[in-house]
């Protein structure tokens, strides 16, 4: 029987998105005959008073002590850097963990896309921002990944962008694009035209 084991860096929330694709997989792997465990940052309360902004350093470290010790999991699926500690230390295992490094948006896009922004605004990002997430966060993550059996990412551009720049093969991308459940387009009594032709899309 599969135990699949999954941690977050956001809130289990039924209003987030990230959560909410996590257990639709997590359903799927019950369903199947195993077992889900999700793991968020309420998880580890002892890091209740950390600071949102060292969490990339603090969050990882809690992880790997706690999933070093366990010997129910055969998969453990880490969203974005989450695991990135874990995947060092994996490798000193006796028998290493296959792990999957998850991917809802990939933060370096984002922050090209943001200071981009900035900039166009004649501004710039705070220089500890640039230093997280400019520097620090593209290395913590291609240590993941690099170490990861396998990386999901959202479309094809963010996998190109893993294999370019040397985080991972293609052979280990996967593209899981997301989307809306099916009874979100069918509220009741609703009588839709058989062909769209106006499309709202709402996202974070």
């Amino acid at each position: 029987m599969l135990f699949r084991s999954a941690v977050i860096h956001v809130p289990d929330s039924p209003f987030s998105s990230v959560a909410g694709a996590v257990r639709q997989v997590g359903a799927r792997v019950t369903e199947a005959g195993g077992t889900f465990t999700l793991e968020s940052p309420a998880s580890y309360p002892a890091l209740a008073r950390v600071p949102a902004r060292l969490f990339p350093l603090v969050l990882p470290f809690a992880v790997a002590w706690r999933m070093w010790r366990r010997r129910d999991v055969d998969v453990a699926v880490f969203h974005s850097y989450t695991g990135w500690a874990f995947n060092v230390l994996n490798a000193w295992r006796a028998r290493p963990l296959p792990t999957i490094t998850d991917f809802h948006g990939l933060e370096p896009i984002a922050y090209a896309a943001l200071r981009a922004e900035k900039q166009r605004q004649g501004t710039d990002l705070s220089l500890r921002f640039r230093w997280t997430y400019g520097w620090l966060m593209p290395r913590l993550l291609r240590a993941s990944c690099s170490r990861s059996t396998r990386v999901t990412c959202l479309n094809p551009a963010e996998g190109r962008y893993l294999v370019e720049h040397g985080w991972t093969t293609a052979a280990r991308v996967v593209v899981l694009p997301p989307g809306a459940p099916h009874p979100a387009f069918r509220a009741p009594g609703r009588v839709y035209a058989p062909v769209a032709r106006r499309l709202l899309f709402i996202s974070q």
